[in-house]
């Protein structure tokens, strides 16, 4: 994925409108030594978490250490590739799981969208060492307070991964007893759906009228401008209502993933860069849809290669419009 030719086969990219965020990076990167913190003198957690001040000290660490901003985020998307790869390959067929990491969507956050795909790499580690302590059957002291407080510094990468965690920690509801009189598949599909649908109006509707004001945030305002593509959000739709219908246990298994998809349909209808939603989470997303009843998965497969097929079709400038 870090080596894809990513120039020579968008389009936008041919016709130097592609990688924006990677372009941004090198400039600001390679021009500057001192850190947004020292620049502005910031002294509280709003500031750190609304500036992600630990992306910025990070880029400015590799790049004194490479001497290049663009050597430094190849070196970050080499990590994000690799913890995609390490999740995804022992989980289900390495074509089908090709086909989910080659999506224009995903390489376009490997190589450009960096800190928003470093951040939620950050989340899927945590969820492999998760993985890997309940095949084992093993508990180490210690080890949960460690991953939250892992988690809990991602959106100090990217201000994004603070949806994640709300996703995360609210899974962890559905064994709450106050919740008991709730039949167990109606409170599942709302844990599911219901974390996801608030956190998109709240980053859409209510960043326009008290998020952003309330949180200083230097992107308020700009995030209602226009929506984003109805075909790219029919496919999520469509495997959303495939995972509702399934048994309360696949969806207590995919609460994070069922709330991921959820947020994206929301954000579509505001954002038209809404797609990194699913972009930057696109290995648990194909888990999720690998771990559908085989009758399922193979219906929803068929329509994905379907999909990428027409969205490649699209990168490369063969048809004009995915909207």
């Amino acid at each position: 994925m870090v080596l894809f030719p990513c120039d020579s086969v968008s389009v936008a990219a041919r016709n130097g409108d592609g990688l924006r965020d990677f372009m941004r990076y090198v400039s600001t990167y390679d021009s500057r030594d001192i850190s947004l913190q020292e620049f502005y003198g910031w002294t509280t957690w709003k500031q750190y978490f609304t500036g992600e001040i630990l992306w910025d000290e990070l880029m400015l660490w590799l790049t004194d250490m490479t001497d290049s901003a663009a050597l430094s985020l190849r070196i970050i998307s080499f990590f994000i590739a690799l913890v995609w790869g390490t999740y995804i390959f022992p989980k289900m067929s390495v074509f089908w799981a090709l086909t989910f990491l080659l999506h224009p969507r995903a390489i376009e956050v490997v190589l450009s969208g960096i800190s928003n795909g470093l951040a939620w790499s950050v989340v899927i580690l945590v969820l492999i060492f998760r993985d890997i302590l309940l095949e084992r059957k093993k508990k180490y002291i210690g080890l949960p307070g460690f991953s939250d407080a892992v988690l809990f510094s991602t959106p100090f990468l990217h201000s994004s991964s603070a949806a994640l965690l709300s996703f995360y920690f609210s899974s962890k509801l559905s064994n709450l007893k106050l919740l008991e009189c709730i039949p167990r598949k109606v409170k599942l599909i709302l844990l599911a759906t219901f974390p996801g649908i608030a956190v998109g109006l709240a980053l859409t509707i209510g960043n326009r009228f008290f998020l952003g004001e309330l949180l200083g945030d230097r992107r308020t305002g700009n995030y209602i401008s226009g929506s984003g593509s109805l075909k790219e959000m029919s496919f999520w739709l469509i495997v959303l209502l495939f995972q509702l219908s399934c048994s309360s246990h696949y969806i207590k298994k995919h609460l994070l993933c069922i709330n991921i998809i959820t947020w994206f349909v929301i954000m579509n209808f505001f954002i038209p860069w809404s797609y990194r939603i699913y972009g930057a989470s696109i290995p648990i997303l194909a888990y999720s849809i690998w771990d559908l009843s085989k009758a399922k998965r193979h219906i929803v497969l068929w329509v994905w290669l379907g999909y990428l097929t027409l969205h490649y079709l699209y990168w490369t400038g063969l048809i004009f419009s995915l909207a």
